[in-house]
């Protein structure tokens, strides 16, 4: 079931909310990012969020005062902030939307800190680094063309909900052109997810539909975030998915253009009507 009914909400409460999606109030009083100054912020390691400026300033700039927390796992932060180890943390607004499904307590800042593209690292793995490349950019940009991407972002991403979100048809491929080692989270909903065994959720969907395209079989490999882009540069893997873009990677990393855009949020304690009552 389609949450449509979750996509007008947020559009009621983001026109209409001062300060937080959701009509839900942080457990903790807060409602813009200033007040944040001073408190322990919760980030993915790797992910670079804290260092994103393309709002004007940075968050790690706009909260010179607080101390920042990494954490390996987009779950491990949501225990922490239940533990009042952090008072809120950052993430893309698409993790959010996955998290938010299962913990319905969570709320965000209305205000975004800033927003992220994010692009397939392409390893120099058995010689193949610029075939592919030139490859994937061409995939990208024709599937940006004809709508397949924006399709497939509202399937996996707007319109989450567990039950229902599978690769409804796997494309099959005839692999004359070999194997190609994709590197995901594997515990990253929507994104890369283990669903009955086998892989599933947005980058993989994606990366079959490449792969098919242009005569590979694929093979996914799943590990913690950080080790995505080192094992990627290290030629351990074909290519490494949801790299975010910023100027230090573009320079070191051979990245594509973005297949998908979204913001960077701050996520806090929400009151439950327990506590509101």
């Amino acid at each position: 079931m389609k949450k449509s009914l979750l996509i007008i909400t947020l559009l009621i409460t983001t026109l209409f909310a001062p300060c937080l999606i959701f009509a839900n109030k942080a457990k903790n009083g807060i409602t813009t990012m200033e007040e944040l100054n001073g408190k322990a912020i919760g980030v993915q390691t790797g992910v670079l969020y804290e260092d994103v400026a393309n709002s004007g300033i940075s968050a790690k700039e706009a909260l010179p005062e607080s101390p920042w927390l990494y954490y390996k796992m987009p779950n491990d932060m949501i225990a922490a902030l239940e533990s009042n180890k952090i008072a809120a943390y950052l993430i893309e607004e698409v993790g959010f939307f996955a998290q938010k499904y299962e913990h319905p307590e969570l709320v965000r800042l209305d205000k975004a800190a800033g927003y992220c593209d994010f692009a397939v690292i392409v390893g120099d793995r058995d010689g193949k680094q610029k075939k592919l490349y030139a490859q994937l950019q061409e995939f990208i940009a024709n599937k940006k063309a004809d709508g397949w991407l924006d399709n497939l972002y509202d399937y996996w991403v707007k319109n989450w909900n567990p039950n229902p979100c599978k690769i409804n048809n796997i494309p099959e491929t005839t692999g004359e052109n070999g194997i190609v080692t994709i590197a995901i989270e594997g515990g990253y909903e929507p994104f890369s997810f283990e669903s009955n065994g086998q892989f599933s959720g947005y980058d993989v969907e994606f990366m079959m539909n490449f792969c098919a395209a242009y005569g590979y079989s694929w093979d996914f490999k799943a590990m913690e975030f950080d080790s995505i882009a080192t094992g990627c540069l290290a030629g351990k893997y074909n290519f490494g998915m949801n790299i975010v873009v910023d100027e230090e990677r573009a320079e070191s990393s051979v990245l594509t253009d973005p297949y998908y855009r979204c913001d960077i949020v701050f996520v806090l304690e929400g009151e439950n009507d327990a506590d509101m009552g």
